[in-house]
């Protein structure tokens, strides 16, 4: 992750280059899973052939990271997180799902919100401003982060991307 993350970067500066989306989840994903493993969560990446798309690689891989992270913290060993990707007509969706303990329907609103911690029963650093800088991020980037959770259940975080970045 550390190659992502550019110290040296003007805040709110976006640099497009083309990525190839393969790659650079598959970067990310091996890059976190023998944190998955030694909580032993089942940690899957599914990919399609290759997706080339303009971005500003560092703001969306912040962003994957991020809700990556909260997986990692909500789900419980034994648990899943699937990472999966794709294009549907001139949108890119990055899908991250997991088996955790879900978002209760009121706080569903609220955790985009810059220092909001939901009141789960399980414990767990942070500042409350992952969600935040990823909703920031991808709003940048022309785009947008969704929930779909249900409590007891688990988490899916779609982010969605225009295919056809012209920011």
């Amino acid at each position: 992750m550390s190659s992502l993350i550019d110290a040296g970067r003007t805040e709110g500066e976006l640099f497009l280059e083309e990525l190839d989306l393969n790659q650079f989840m598959k970067q990310i994903v091996d890059g976190m899973r023998s944190q998955f493993q030694k909580k032993k969560i089942v940690f899957k990446l599914v990919a399609p052939d290759r997706i080339l798309l303009r971005t500003d690689k560092y703001r969306l891989g912040q962003s994957i990271y991020n809700v990556l992270t909260n997986a990692y913290k909500f789900t419980l060993s034994g648990g899943i997180v699937m990472v999966h990707f794709y294009r549907e007509n001139d949108i890119i969706k990055i899908e991250i799902e997991d088996t955790g303990c879900g978002i209760k329907e009121e706080e569903q609103t609220k955790i985009f919100d810059a220092y909001y911690r939901s009141n789960t029963k399980i414990e767990h650093s942070g500042d409350g401003i992952g969600l935040f800088v990823a909703k920031e991020n991808m709003e940048s980037l022309k785009g947008r982060i969704e929930v779909q959770s249900k409590e007891g259940v688990g988490s899916k975080f779609i982010l969605v991307l225009p295919f056809d970045t012209h920011l």
